[in-house]
């Protein structure tokens, strides 16, 4: 019987620190909260600038946005804020009632891992 290829692979890489095992270095869940219409958009600073009381009356055309409702958005755009499903949902899948997109994603993910665990392999 050959030994699982897990038993080879390191708990964790040695660049990462002893406290931070089997966490991840970035966020795992997507914001799925829309904004408010009439609220700023955030990250649009360094682009508009800021009002100066000494020049009089903002222009509004340099303001920064604001979220709008979602009627006025086009329909794709309610797409961005669903999460893709994940390799565990696309596993229970039958492949006859799988969408081409959905194998994609699938095949996607599998390459993914197989790469991740060969480079584990190898660098080990």
């Amino acid at each position: 019987m050959s030994t699982p290829l897990r038993l080879f692979i390191r708990s964790r890489p040695l660049w990462q620190p002893c406290s931070s095992v089997g966490r991840r270095p970035y966020s795992s869940t997507a914001n799925l909260s829309a904004m408010k219409p009439g609220t700023k958009i955030p990250g649009l600073d360094s682009i508009y600038p800021k009002h100066d009381p000494k020049k009089g009356e903002p222009d509004p055309e340099k303001s920064a946005p604001l979220a709008k409702p979602r009627s006025e958005y086009p329909s794709w755009v309610n797409n961005l804020v669903t999460a893709p499903p994940t390799l565990a949902k696309l596993r229970s899948i039958n492949v006859e009632e799988g969408t081409d997109e959905e194998m994609r994603r699938y095949l996607k993910l599998v390459r993914r891992g197989k790469i991740k665990d060969d480079n584990l392999v190898a660098e080990g």
